[in-house]
């Protein structure tokens, strides 16, 4: 167990974060994780002297800890605010804003982790930052859909603890901010009147100032976002370690030049770097470098050699505990992990460069620092969707460079700013250097050949993939420099690297029942090409399914062609998202009701076909068309929305025509009589339901009472996401996407 003693940080860390990931999956009782963590704290103590006994002691208290954190940060405030779903309620908190969002904090009974709710309506001001106010409104949670390449709501907003929305009726205040949110407020009104005053002397240069000194980012720096990605230096737009580390070591140099504080120098550094941490709206990065920061220093102060790897440990768990949120924010991942690549890798560069000459020397450290880099957090880049350049090198080497002394003049105008002479001088000196970095970032974009990765993009996750695994084993080999390191890597890498082309290389054809919410939308993917039977409609917190869904999956997949869209029949929940695709494919054939009066086939490519039935019934409903998509090994039945007089119309077609092992139930699960005699006769196998919240009832639980009694396998797109259905050797399988996996 001597290496729990040697490394106590990273067991902690790794004990607390096993607890916290194993509760979202299997919750315990409250009660039951604090009696447990009190329990082997006096385990702990009580075998101190008994290594192994004291080892399991402390991993499980800390897994217990990981588990309260999880279950009071995330479990209880969900729970209390689900039931309140859909009430008028009358709610009192402070009123903050993020990225011209408001929200409520710090609400009433909540005593620990209170949760954030997000606003919606109400007439709030900047102003009012930090107010305690009364608000009276209607509880909603976010509509949940998932697909491919595409956000959901409710798990992107319930990783940042905000379980619900509130639809605003009317709002008061309370009282002024006080205490914690008194300072924030303070500091907001200071930081918007310093950006106003340098944003006039700056003028079309400002927004990359307001961005490179606090991470604030308007509209015209977000048109130069591509540029920046495509370059590699986004990353210095975002408050990280660079800028604490630059601002500390000036402070620090300062001080230390005066010798009556100089024994106080380091409680001077902490002091303006916090305030700097404020005025950046404490984002994760900045929050976690402030921390390793502070561990450093105050280790040097002390005497005490402490591993850099073991402050940053620290630092993590301190935030964690603080904001357990941290855990899944993108930017506190790639900040950590970058520190990580530097702490773990820099070390082992120093017999990679020669020390005698400056410019190789520079050279040298700034290609390994990129490389060291990319090893930690390319993983994450490819996990969130990011981008990656191989203009990033040159990036880093010549225009990373102008940045930091930008960077370097931000810090001096912000202090020095207010003396009148100096004020011109400065205004000119960054205009100039953050002119001429953009213009080294537009020449080398244009001019110099590149290869940029869109990771939002399956294929480019694969290559990304591929890439990291040879620059991993790149490394091992200069890090070992022995034969049987390398092969053993060579050999793990490529066993990864074919268990990994099955999860992403899709096979030659596939249909998907997207999750729309309530309506349909199904699609038959081919290579780069893309056929489908009905589109959606208009959901909550989504709008146009076409826009927000359909659109972002094409994307995903890098699907160059739509060929056909059949529409089931005209109502909005199956049709409203034809015109979001017609914008991107204006000569897409979209095939209806008024199209095929008769039955027809249509042949989709060499093994693929859709047939068609009209139905003509009394009702909306019933007077629509009925599709039998044939796929290798495998035939769906898409019904729309047809009803029991429907059902009898399409039952004469008889069981040869009709026969699917999948079928899309009619009408979201709407029970009518005779689907029982539907689903006989076309022997299915299994069944889908595409629905979402509504006041309809669907799916009817006579529907799934009766799948139930049947034996009969089924999905829903509420609860399982969406569907895939793709062919496996001489058969099918199924995979359920986002919301549940089989």
């Amino acid at each position: 167990m001597t290496s729990f003693f040697r490394y106590p940080a990273f067991w902690v860390v790794v004990s607390a974060l096993g607890g916290f990931f194993l509760h979202s999956y299997f919750s315990l009782p409250l009660f039951w994780l604090v009696l447990s963590l009190f329990l082997f704290i006096l385990v702990a103590v009580l075998s101190f002297r008994r290594n192994r006994l004291f080892f399991w002691s402390i991993i499980v208290v800390w897994l217990a800890a990981g588990a309260t954190v999880h279950a009071l940060s995330f479990d209880l405030p969900r729970e209390m605010v689900l039931r309140e779903e859909g009430k008028a309620i009358t709610i009192q908190g402070n009123l903050i804003e993020k990225n011209n969002r408001y929200f409520i904090t710090r609400i009433s009974n909540f005593p620990s982790y209170s949760p954030s709710l997000l606003l919606r309506g109400g007439d709030f001001k900047p102003e009012e930052w930090g107010y305690r106010v009364c608000i009276h409104a209607t509880v909603h949670t976010f509509n949940s859909c998932s697909n491919p390449g595409v956000v959901d709501f409710r798990l992107f907003w319930g990783r940042k603890r905000v379980p619900a929305y509130l639809e605003v009726e009317s709002w008061e205040v309370i009282s002024p901010p006080r205490g914690w949110f008194s300072l924030m407020h303070r500091v907001e009104e200071k930081k918007r009147g310093f950006l106003s005053s340098w944003k006039k002397e700056l003028q079309g240069e400002y927004p990359w100032f307001s961005a490179l000194l606090l991470g604030v980012k308007e509209q015209e720096f977000e048109e130069k976002r591509d540029l920046l990605q495509e370059v590699g230096i986004y990353h210095a737009f975002c408050v990280s370690g660079l800028h604490l580390a630059l601002l500390g070591g000036i402070i620090w140099f300062f001080l230390n030049r005066i010798t009556f504080i100089r024994r106080f120098s380091w409680i001077g550094t902490l002091f303006f770097t916090f305030w700097y941490l404020l005025f950046c709206s404490l984002s994760p990065s900045s929050l976690r470098a402030w921390f390793f920061l502070s561990l450093g220093l105050g280790g040097k102060i002390k005497g005490r050699h402490t591993l850099p790897v073991s402050s940053l440990l620290i630092a993590f768990l301190i935030m964690f505990l603080l904001q357990p949120e941290v855990v899944y924010d993108a930017g506190a991942q790639l900040s950590f992990a970058s520190t990580a690549g530097i702490l773990f890798l820099m070390d082992y560069g120093e017999k990679f460069w020669d020390k005698k000459h400056f410019l190789l020397k520079y050279l040298g450290r700034g290609v390994f620092l990129t490389f060291s880099v990319y090893v930690f957090n390319l993983p994450f880049l490819i996990f969130w969707g990011f981008s990656f350049s191989s203009l990033s090198l040159l990036g880093n080497l010549l225009v990373l460079p102008l940045l930091e002394a930008a960077l370097f003049l931000s810090f001096l105008s912000a202090f020095l700013g207010g003396i009148a002479f100096l004020r011109p001088l400065f205004a000119f000196l960054l205009r100039s250097a953050l002119r001429v970095s953009l213009l080294i970032s537009a020449f080398l974009e244009e001019y110099v050949p590149h290869f940029f990765w869109d990771f939002s993009r399956m294929q480019n996750q694969l290559w990304g993939w591929i890439f990291w695994l040879s620059l991993l084993g790149f490394f091992m080999f200069l890090i070992r420099r022995e034969r049987k390191a390398l092969i053993r890597g060579s050999v793990l890498m490529s066993a990864l690297l074919v268990g990994g082309l099955y999860f992403f290389l899709p096979p030659p054809v596939e249909f998907w029942v997207f999750d729309v919410g309530q309506g349909l939308a199904t699609g038959v993917v081919e290579k780069n090409t893309i056929n489908f039977i009905d589109a959606g409609g208009i959901i909550r917190s989504y709008g146009n399914t076409g826009e927000a869904i359909l659109k972002k999956f094409i994307h995903y997949r890098s699907i160059e062609e739509v060929n056909h869209l059949f529409l089931t029949h005209s109502h909005r929940d199956h049709a409203a998202g034809v015109e979001p695709l017609l914008e991107i494919f204006p000569d897409l054939a979209v095939l209806d009701f008024p199209y095929c009066p008769h039955f027809s086939r249509f042949p989709l490519s060499a093994g693929t076909q859709v047939e068609v039935f009209p139905i003509y019934g009394r009702g909306e409903n019933d007077q629509a068309l009925v599709f039998r998509l044939t796929l290798p090994h495998l035939r769906i039945l898409i019904c729309g929305d047809i009803e029991e007089q429907g059902i009898r119309q399409l039952m004469e077609w008889g069981e040869e025509n009709l026969k699917a092992e999948v079928v899309i139930l009619p009408h979201h699960g709407k029970y009518v009589s005779n689907v029982p005699e539907l689903l006989s006769l076309c022997h299915c196998e299994v069944a889908v339901i595409s629905c979402g919240e509504n006041n309809y009832g669907h799916p009817s639980p006579k529907t799934i009472e009766l799948l139930t009694e049947l034996d009969l396998p089924y999905f829903i797109t509420q609860k399982d996401g969406a569907i895939c259905f793709r062919p496996a050797l001489r058969s099918w399988e199924v995979k359920k996407f986002g919301k549940g996996r089989i």
